[in-house]
Order: structure tokens, then C-alpha cells, then sequence
């Protein structure tokens, strides 16, 4: 890796091994933690309605636009800083910062056809750096010089500020209080949560909106829930509030199963093991193609229609597939670090968008593309209805 760079980790994406493990160590308690995330409901929120006024202003005179992701992929780069850079990156603005086409393009080249290409075909990069290992080199240091001023600005910032527990600190706070003020863990961590947070969060949510406006029905079941919850239009979501909004996180969940962002997982195994009748020893790369299982009948009964009460107590189906036909974020050890609050961000933006409009999407159907991480592989053209 870039040792001029990193001096110190290369994070959770970029370890492996012993290192790995010792960075996880150091992250997990505070990343892990459902309260965690829930510090950072008031400010989602905030991200979430000022991308809704962004989105207002965008739309035609139809309430529609040509393609939904590109804004959401602001969204979604705003929510990722205000949590892991305790900073306003200015993605929402009109015309955005700077800073913010620079991130974003960057993202795309570290998690687009370059990291497939350098990921999936044999490494003549390590020995001589190809055109798309420099272009892939490139956007990672570009991302790493502009999180790097916004990180170091943010802890001089809280440098001085008094906590009465650690319940009161921001996730920044708490990984330099942990590490260190010198570490270089928060940055990684942050640059772990750009790559990780942008294309993956961003997807799904375009995915999450696709699927309500082409179910209208089940878009109808959310905003009862919702109307019920939250019947009052200047409340705010509260923490008692959030863990009540079961049909909404039901959403998310077969959102997940039926248009993953991530195409499976793969691991390399530490001991000789027996899979499925065949000897694999000690030292095997395994994959297993989460999506396949997702889609199968044999897990899931009606496995191509969008039912998000499955996922509900109670319902007949909820109880049918095996615990581990649906896992999105992995499992174990090295479940996705930034579930809980990957899962606050498109919960509180599917809550405040189908607040507000009734969405509606009249095109073909829409499936996947995998560059890297799993994309929509047509533009996600939706109208927005706005609500009384």
C-alpha cells in the first residue's frame, strides 16, 4: 500500500490478517453500537430535509426527474460526512462545493470498472503500474488529501470540548479519543466509509425508491405507518419513534433481498473444512453469491414480488427462510462495520420522502449492473407527487 500515505493502518477495506483484526478491534464497540447511530438522527434528518428542498427544486414542470441517483448520491455523501467527518461537506448546495464532484468522481473510479478490473484479473499492477492502476492511485489520493483537511479540522474543533460520557461524542470524537490524536484510524475509517457509504447507501436507496413507485400498494402500507407515527408534519422522528417504523424497515429489507447492492462474499478459509460434500482445504478463496440464494424459490415463496411484510412478525412467510438465505451485510466477525448507520440513513430518508410525495415510477423494469458494486443498469426516472 501507499506507505507515504498510510503510515500507520490501512484500515478495515485495505488490511488483512492480524492488522485487520486489530484495527476492527479498535472500531467495533463504537461503530457496532445500534446507539451509536441513533446519536446521529437529528442530523440525518436535517441532511435528509434539505435534500428534499434540493430535489424540489429539480424537478420538471411533471414533478419528475430523468434520473434519481445522482441527487441521492449527494445525499449520500453529505450523510457519510456529517457522521464520519462531524463536518457540512456542502453536497446540498447549489451549485455543490468543490470539493464535493472531486469526492464523488473518486468514488467512482475506486468502486467502478478500475477496481473491478484491478480486483478481478491477474495484478501486473504490482509490478508495473497499468493506466488503470494510476488512474484508480489517483482518485484514492485525491480522496485522501481532501478527507484529510476535513478530518484534522474537525478535531481541532472538538479538541477542547467536555464530555459528560461518551453517549454525548461524536463517532470521530470517540475513534481519536480511542487512538489517539496523531492515529490515522479516523481518517482511514472516514475514507472506509466514503468508498463503502456512497455507492452502496446511494444504490439502495435508488433501488428503495424504484420499487415504491412501481408497488403502489406497498408504498400506501408505509405511509399509514408513517401518517400514524408521525401525523403532526413539523414532528421530527424521535429514537422511540424510529424503532416503531417496522413496515418501513420491512421495506429496506426486501429491498435488500430482491436489488443487493453487494453480489456476495468472499472469504479465505483457516482450516480444512467439508462444503457441501466436497474436501476444501486450509488457505481456499470461497465465494458465495448472496443474490442467488435471495432470489431462490427455494428460500423464499414468491421470491420476484415485492412483499415487504414478509419481514414482519407474525406474517406467514416471516419464518420460512433459512437465517442465513438472507444476510446483505455480511456475518460474523466481519459483518459490515457500517451497518447501523447505512441502515438510519435510507430509513430516515424513505420515511421523510414518502412524507412528503407519493412516488411514482411508470418504466421498465429495473435491474442490476456489476462494475464493482452492484448499480441500477438504467437510469431510475421517478415522479414525485407532492403530498397535502
Amino acid at each position: 500500500h501507499r506507505k507515504d500515505l498510510f503510515t500507520q493502518s490501512t484500515g478495515l477495506l485495505g488490511s488483512h490478517g492480524e492488522e485487520w483484526y486489530k484495527v476492527r478491534s479498535m472500531v467495533q464497540q463504537d461503530m457496532m453500537r445500534p446507539k451509536s447511530a441513533l446519536f446521529y438522527l437529528d442530523d440525518i434528518t436535517m441532511v435528509t430535509r434539505e435534500f428534499l428542498n434540493l430535489l424540489d427544486k429539480n424537478l420538471d414542470a411533471q414533478g419528475s426527474v430523468p434520473d434519481v441517483i445522482p441527487l441521492i448520491y449527494r445525499w449520500a455523501l453529505e450523510s457519510v460526512g456529517a457522521i464520519f467527518l462531524d463536518s457540512r461537506i456542502g453536497c446540498l448546495n447549489e451549485p455543490p462545493a468543490k470539493e464535493v464532484d472531486e469526492m464523488v468522481k473518486c468514488v467512482e473510479v475506486c468502486l467502478g470498472d478500475e477496481m473491478m478490473e484491478l480486483a478481478g484479473r491477474p495484478p501486473i499492477w504490482k509490478i508495473y503500474k497499468t493506466k488503470t492502476f494510476r488512474r484508480f492511485d489517483a482518485a484514492a489520493e485525491q480522496l485522501f488529501r481532501v478527507t484529510e483537511g476535513m478530518i484534522k479540522e474537525a478535531q481541532k474543533k472538538n479538541k477542547d470540548k467536555v464530555y459528560s460520557s461518551r453517549d454525548e461524542m461524536s463517532v470521530l470524537a470517540k475513534l481519536t479519543q480511542k487512538c489517539g490524536p496523531d492515529s490515522t484510524i479516523p481518517q482511514v475509517m472516514a475514507m472506509d466509509a466514503l468508498f463503502a457509504g456512497i455507492d452502496t447507501t446511494g444504490n439502495t436507496s435508488g433501488f428503495l425508491c424504484y420499487l415504491l413507485g412501481a408497488n403502489p400498494d406497498k408504498q400506501e402500507l408505509m405511509y399509514k405507518e408513517i401518517m400514524e407515527k408521525l401525523p403532526d408534519p413539523t414532528q421530527t422522528i424521535t429514537p422511540a419513534i424510529y424503532n416503531e417504523l417496522k413496515y418501513t424497515k420491512a421495506v429496506l429489507q426486501e429491498t435488500l433481498r430482491m436489488l443487493p447492492v453487494v453480489g456476495g462474499l468472499g472469504r479465505l478459509t483457516t482450516k480444512d473444512m467439508v462444503l457441501s460434500g466436497h474436501q476444501v482445504p486450509s488457505g481456499t478463496r470461497v465465494s458465495f453469491t448472496s443474490p442467488l440464494v435471495m432470489s431462490s424459490e427455494e428460500y423464499f415463496t414468491e421470491p420476484d414480488k415485492f412483499l415487504p411484510e414478509r419481514w414482519l412478525r407474525g406474517c406467514p412467510q416471516s419464518k420460512k427462510h433459512h437465517p442465513y438465505a438472507y444476510i446483505p451485510f455480511a456475518h460474523g466477525p466481519r459483518m459490515c462495520i457500517g451497518r447501523r448507520f447505512a441502515e438510519l440513513e435510507v430509513h430516515v430518508l424513505a420515511a421523510e420522502l414518502i412524507r412528503r410525495y407519493k412516488l411514482v415510477y411508470h418504466g421498465p423494469p429495473v435491474d442490476i449492473i456489476t462494475p464493482f458494486v452492484n448499480r441500477p443498469d438504467k437510469p431510475i426516472a421517478m415522479q414525485f407527487i407532492r403530498r397535502n
